[in-house]
């Protein structure tokens, strides 16, 4: 992923919010964005993703701009972990919730039911595939966004306060 020139301003703001950013991320390179509230990591994220338009620059993925796909194609390769994940989550089971990632991906059956068995074990989910994901507790509902956005493998995985509510356990298995 490359980052080229990027400047965003909200509507009605006079200053800009974020202004010539550059970086280029190598395939498995991990980031971190630190920094106060208010100043500018989510909205970048969401540029990232192509969810917001930038001023000016560029967010390039694989060489093509990101707000140049079509939702579909954007969906397959950018996964997107929000920041208040319960916004994401609208199936009624665990299960169907993590397999609605895997929906439109050309895998059988038997490797989309693979996926999700990993996806629950490594977030600690399993035994949870049939309760509502509502119904579990703040961190248990963001490792089922997180279960969620992972198990499609996508090419760019954004990740927004990826471990708020998690106590030390948590904290762990996601690491």
């Amino acid at each position: 992923m490359r980052i080229d020139g990027v400047s965003f301003r909200w509507k009605g703001q006079d200053r800009p919010l974020l202004r010539s950013l550059g970086k280029e991320l190598a395939r498995g390179e991990r980031v971190a964005l630190v920094g106060p509230n208010g100043a500018g990591k989510s909205t970048l994220m969401r540029l990232c993703a192509g969810l917001l338009p930038p001023e000016s620059g560029v967010v390039l993925l694989n060489g093509r701009s990101v707000t140049s796909m079509n939702p579909k194609e954007r969906a397959s390769k950018i996964g997107f972990l929000f920041q208040d994940a319960e916004r994401q989550i609208f199936h009624s089971t665990v299960e169907a919730e993590v397999l609605f990632s895997l929906r439109n991906a050309p895998l059988s059956g038997e490797e989309k039911t693979e996926r999700l068995h990993e996806a629950l074990e490594a977030a600690g989910l399993a035994g949870k595939e049939k309760k509502h994901p509502l119904d579990l507790n703040a961190a248990e509902r963001r490792m089922v966004a997180a279960a969620s956005v992972s198990v499609a493998e996508p090419e760019l995985l954004l990740l927004d306060e990826p471990t708020r509510d998690f106590d030390a356990r948590r904290q762990e298995l996601f690491e």
